[in-house]
């Protein structure tokens, strides 16, 4: 009766790609916008754990256009909130919450030769 997910959708006037979550409530899907800046983007994968704030990250949009960035929000107060990355481009894949409470999100990033770098970030989950 609970049930968040995540992933994109296509803006109808703009083409722009925008992260896109929706909530079960046991009856119906409501979909709950992303606040901007991180409405554009695409999410890739959700935590959502009983009454904690639940997380989506993804890939968005970066300082240097067409690379993209990683993209983090957190769900709490009624919205999905902004959570800043410390790494400029690349994307986050997936996350999880371990025994102890600590939030792990994996992707990669771009180095400084270009390549595409495996990236883990670790932090509390509260």
């Amino acid at each position: 009766n609970d049930v968040w997910a995540v992933g994109h959708t296509q803006a109808a006037v703009s083409s722009q790609i925008v992260a896109l979550t929706v909530h079960w409530n046991g009856v119906s899907w409501t979909r709950v916008a992303v606040n901007p800046p991180d409405d554009l983007g695409d999410l890739h994968g959700i935590v959502a754990r009983g009454s904690q704030p639940s997380w989506s990250v993804g890939s968005g949009s970066s300082p240097q256009p067409p690379f993209a960035g990683p993209l983090s929000v957190r769900f709490y107060g009624g919205a999905w909130r902004d959570v800043k990355v410390p790494l400029p481009f690349g994307s986050l894949a997936g996350l999880t919450v371990d025994s102890g409470g600590l939030l792990w999100a994996a992707g990669t990033h771009l180095d400084r030769l270009g390549d595409d770098v495996p990236t883990v970030l670790v932090r509390p989950l509260g």
